[in-house]
């Protein structure tokens, strides 16, 4: 018979489902520092991929991968703070079958 305990953490790692999106976020978004910004957002979410500045210069790209709360509060942040970033608008497609990222990362 499998114990308690045993159970309630495999009904925890069910609802931990891992998904990974390809998020681009257009506005006012290049030269102000939100590359770091979504560092920083992300590492606290336990997120995990990339992000760069396009060669569009009003569009920010991002590979966030994680639970799919954490990426929707991760998008909600900008959209709503801080005020020197103006999103005005947010692409998101997810990706299946994704490589696995270890860590969340600044590329250029």
């Amino acid at each position: 018979m499998l114990s308690k305990t045993f159970l309630l953490c495999f009904a925890c790692l069910i609802a931990m489902v891992i998904v990974t999106f390809s998020v681009n976020f257009f506005g006012r978004v290049q030269g102000i520092g939100f590359r770091f910004l979504a560092l920083r957002k992300a590492n606290s979410l336990g997120l995990t991929g990339w992000v760069k500045n396009s060669f569009d210069f009003n569009c920010v790209e991002t590979i966030l991968q994680g639970e799919k709360e954490n990426i929707n509060e991760f998008i909600f942040y900008f959209k709503e703070n801080p005020s020197h970033v103006r999103v005005d608008n947010v692409v998101m497609d997810e990706i299946k079958n994704s490589e696995k990222f270890i860590d969340f990362q600044v590329r250029y």
